[in-house]
């Protein structure tokens, strides 16, 4: 044993030395030879044991543990190895688009097409043909780092396109979710192989976005499987024999939060600042990337009119998926009538005219302004603009703005018929 684990250093130390962490972190570590079983409906696989990487020239996955890190630029978050199931996960890089305001380019960051980029293999041996619904571990941080395609022998079905995450940002967390039209952030149970005929198949993922962390895969032909709490299943091997595992990093412990009860509110406190309410405060946007604006007497996002006259700024909504009141809470100013718009994602949920202050500055219910039954999923991107005004021509307001709120809308109770 003593020698083994040498040896398996020395390769290791003369791999390092001779390549780049770049080119070593995308090469497989598992040998063609290894099978991997199904037993009773269900195989588990670790992302790491793929056999080979293909279509691999302009984005590839590459291989994060403990000893680890790709050298490989850009890359817009650190590594996410704690919790991760077998001490290691792959990762797509570089990651060039984060979120919405990135650019967009087809064949380089975003593949729509399943098999055309970064494609891993596994080989698998099925004894029980059936339909096998595919489960994924992931780990997102942001909307644009939540997609995945699975194929099988080469091709590549529509029911097993757009993989997607919006729940549990910022840890690993497993789903079988399609991305639909109907559904941006994934319908259950739609992603699915049919394998007619037992025996030895390969199992391939390739890339839908970049900056995809992948840990751990599964396959089961229970329609009605309950989402795995940690690691999932173990991986069985029918043939070959797998590479030792990887350290095991702790997850990092959660930051103690403040449960918030959310409470519906009347319609007609809409305004008002309710028990339950969720806020998004201009503070929190600030320490995103903001463009035009800067935070205002620690509590306000604004704009110098001297230097700019537009300021846009984006977040990712961390509260629970659901259909909320929204509202913009402006600040009203004497000098001139600054314009705002509220976008979920790339959707527009409104525009407002802020009406003319009386004083250099003032808050209130008639300087908010509401949308009502807007449909918002964990992870989507809340995004706020706006315009500076000016009542003379001369002097110019500085678009302020103190947070967005989000509160459950108020279920309206059917009226009773009169009774005689």
């Amino acid at each position: 044993m003593t020698n083994k684990i040498f040896g398996c250093f020395a390769i290791c130390t003369f791999l390092s030395a001779a390549f780049p962490t770049d080119v070593i972190a995308q090469q497989p570590i598992t040998d063609p030879s290894v099978v991997f079983a199904e037993q009773d409906g269900l195989l588990a696989v670790e992302a790491e044991h793929f056999f080979q990487q293909t279509q691999a020239d302009v984005r590839a996955f590459y291989l994060t543990h403990s000893e680890l890190t790709p050298d490989l630029t850009p890359d817009g978050d650190p590594a996410h190895v704690g919790g991760a199931s077998g001490g290691a996960y792959l990762e797509i890089l570089p990651d060039t688009r984060r979120n919405h305001d990135h650019k967009l380019i087809k064949g380089e960051n975003f593949s729509p097409a399943a098999g055309k980029m970064a494609i891993l293999h596994y080989k698998v041996n099925i004894t029980t043909p059936g339909r096998y619904y595919v489960w994924v571990r992931c780990h997102s941080t942001g909307p644009e780092d939540n997609g995945l395609h699975v194929g099988i022998d080469g091709e590549w079905p529509e029911t097993g396109q757009r993989l997607q995450w919006c729940q549990g940002k910022q840890t690993w967390r497993w789903d079988s979710n399609q991305r639909t039209e109907a559904e941006h952030c994934g319908e259950p149970h739609k992603i699915f192989l049919d394998i007619t005929e037992a025996g030895e198949h390969v199992v391939q993922f390739s890339m839908r976005e970049d900056g995809f962390e992948f840990d751990k895969w599964l396959m089961t032909t229970n329609h009605d499987f309950e989402r795995p709490a940690d690691h999932g299943p173990q991986a069985v091997v029918s043939h070959g024999k797998l590479p030792a595992s990887f350290p095991l990093v702790e997850a990092p412990a959660a930051p103690p939060t403040k449960a918030v009860k959310i409470q519906p509110v009347p319609e007609r406190a809409h305004n008002a600042k309710p028990s339950g309410e969720l806020r998004m405060t201009a503070a929190m946007f600030a320490d995103s990337q903001a463009t035009g604006y800067y935070l205002d007497n620690g509590k306000w996002m604004a704009i110098n009119p001297d230097k700019h006259k537009i300021g846009t700024v984006r977040l990712t909504f961390p509260y629970p998926t659901g259909v909320y009141n929204v509202t913009l809470r402006a600040v009203g100013e004497n000098d001139g009538q600054s314009t705002y718009e509220v976008k979920v994602d790339d959707d527009l949920v409104g525009d407002f005219k802020c009406p003319l202050g009386t004083k250099m500055f003032e808050e209130g219910k008639d300087f908010n302004r509401t949308w009502k039954n807007i449909k918002i999923t964990e992870g989507a991107m809340i995004g706020v603009s706006s315009t500076i005004g000016s009542a003379d021509g001369q002097e110019y307001s500085r678009a302020r703005w103190s947070a967005v709120t989000f509160v459950l809308p108020t279920k309206r109770r059917k009226s009773r018929p009169h009774q005689c």
